[in-house]
């Protein structure tokens, strides 16, 4: 199992990282800070640093590749910035991910085999 990991640079995505990692589970982490890199790959981590605001799909597709679990925990959270920068990362971005995710074949993006079968998926913001 490979578990797909955004948002892995800092904070939610950093623990999740670590918390996986502790379980022995493969991860494929992506941030947008570079310099945690070297961090993440110390943990075990394969390391992409990528930016999902500005993400096509030909990179979506090496992203995802081998990838069976998606763990979205990437997005902006901050006291500022302009509406269009949230809407960019926090629900473009996010959509755009799912549906990379469903085209390319991730298979754990939801728990219902219905949602599954109809290539919709289920975003759990925490």
């Amino acid at each position: 199992m490979k578990v797909l990991v955004t948002g892995a640079s800092s904070g939610l995505g950093r623990n999740a990282v670590e918390f996986l990692r502790n379980k022995g589970i493969s991860v494929r982490a992506t941030g947008r800070n570079a310099a945690m890199g070297p961090l993440l790959q110390k943990m075990g981590a394969e390391f992409v640093h990528a930016d999902l605001t500005s993400l096509v799909s030909s990179q979506a597709k090496v992203l995802l590749a081998d990838v069976d679990t998606l763990w979205h925990c990437s997005g902006m959270i901050s006291p500022w910035g302009s509406e269009q920068e949230f809407e960019l990362a926090n629900v473009r971005a996010t959509r755009r991910l799912g549906e990379w995710a469903t085209a390319y074949g991730v298979e754990n993006l939801s728990t219902s085999p219905l949602l599954r079968s109809t290539s919709t998926f289920i975003i759990i913001a925490i």
